[in-house]
């Protein structure tokens, strides 16, 4: 089995609602993703990180960019959420590896926290 994180691609959608729905025995996330997609002029799929076994999805994270106010000045910001790991995959470090991918983005694009 060979891992992959990247970032989200044209196409990937349907298999991030499913790792979304898994995760969380719903479909709030999913339309949660689907909305910042298509309505939130912030939205960067740099930072829609996925985790792939072979060509299965099995892990995904959104990071949102934001501007913050913190310690009386303006900061830019990656906020997260929400991350899913299928339920198969989970307590194996994928959660992990996404959020500290996105990290590891963040400060290279120069963002505070």
């Amino acid at each position: 089995m060979t891992r992959e994180i990247r970032m989200e691609k044209p196409g990937d959608e349907a298999a991030i609602d499913r790792v979304n729905c898994a995760a969380f025995e719903s479909m709030a996330e999913a339309h949660i993703i689907s909305g910042m997609r298509r309505y939130y002029p912030g939205f960067d799929p740099r930072y829609s990180l996925t985790a792939w076994d072979d060509d299965e999805c099995v892990g995904h994270v959104l990071f949102t960019p934001a501007r913050m106010r913190f310690m009386g000045r303006t900061v830019s910001a990656l906020t997260l959420g929400p991350i899913a790991v299928s339920p198969s995959a989970q307590k194996s470090g994928i959660g992990g590896e996404l959020i500290q991918r996105g990290h590891d983005l963040g400060r290279q694009e120069g963002y505070a926290f």
